[in-house]
């Protein structure tokens, strides 16, 4: 069997309650009982996305990226399809920064 937990909807939810001031935080679960991540990366959670989505930033991809990276746990990172808009690329770019501990910004 296996457990099956939506993490980076914990930690990006956590994020944004603390973003927004509401004091909601998700933080530390992770490693307590896992062995592995799997990320189910849906970048159309961008603030510019054309369906108006969750309204995550560029800085709050590459935030997420970091944070599950500092789980250190084996991570698989699936990046979902759907369909093409202009801040997918930047937002990948971001998530990964984050993830490898490097800026995206930086030439």
């Amino acid at each position: 069997g296996a457990l099956l937990v939506n993490t980076f909807m914990f930690l990006l939810a956590g994020w944004i309650g603390l973003s927004l001031g509401y004091g909601f935080r998700v933080d530390g679960f992770a490693a307590a009982f896992m062995g592995a991540l799997v990320v189910s990366l849906g970048l159309d959670a961008h603030e510019n996305d054309p369906l108006d989505g969750m309204k995550v930033s560029f800085d709050g991809f590459a935030e997420a990226g970091r944070r599950i990276a500092e789980a250190g746990l084996p991570t698989v990172i699936v990046q979902e399809g759907g369909y093409l808009s202009p801040d997918l690329t930047t937002s990948l770019t971001s998530f990964m920064g984050g993830f490898l501990g490097k800026d995206p910004r930086a030439a």
